[in-house]
């Protein structure tokens, strides 16, 4: 008989902003992408105050570094905010893990689900992402497990039924 993991949790929008970190990358990468769109907007500023093709230049990189920084802003902030709004995040999930699949409750939903669903695993920031298209995916916190061995019992049916994982 093959053993289970079953977890029982509700998604806060600290879960969906560190999923939405660890899908876009790191906090690092964060901190060089605003270093850069900050760049584009000053080098914006610098060219934009010339005549001719130096200040078109500067008022297209400004904007390019404007539109970049909130696109930023939209990921890392907004996004979290929005989604939190969304019924699927509104009801407790209960997950239950076995070589078989993965069973699926919340309080308006009940599915049974393949793990051949699943093409790649990500574990960042406290969270396991279970990518079923190139970028949607389904948020597991580690907070979740009550004990380390559901954890580890979790992450070896990740290995063994998920193809591509990556941990960061």
């Amino acid at each position: 008989m093959s053993s289970s993991v079953t977890i029982e949790y509700q998604l806060s929008e600290l879960d969906v902003a560190r999923a939405a970190r660890a899908h876009f990358g790191s906090w690092k990468r964060l901190f060089i992408d605003i270093m850069i769109a900050l760049a584009l907007i000053e080098i914006g500023l610098w060219f934009g105050a010339d005549k001719g093709y130096a200040a078109l230049f500067g008022i297209v990189a400004a904007m390019i570094g404007a539109i970049f920084l909130l696109m930023l802003l939209w990921a890392f902030v907004f996004m979290p905010k929005a989604a939190m709004r969304e019924p699927r995040y509104q009801s407790p999930f209960r997950l239950t893990f076995s070589e078989e699949g993965i069973e699926f409750r919340t309080s308006d939903l009940e599915s049974r689900l393949q793990w051949s669903l699943y093409g790649r695993a990500l574990r960042a920031n406290g969270c396991w992402l279970l990518y079923h298209m190139r970028d949607h995916y389904s948020i597991i916190p580690l907070r979740a497990f009550a004990r380390d061995e559901d954890r580890k019992a979790f992450e070896a049916l990740v290995e063994t039924h998920v193809a591509k994982i990556e941990r960061r």
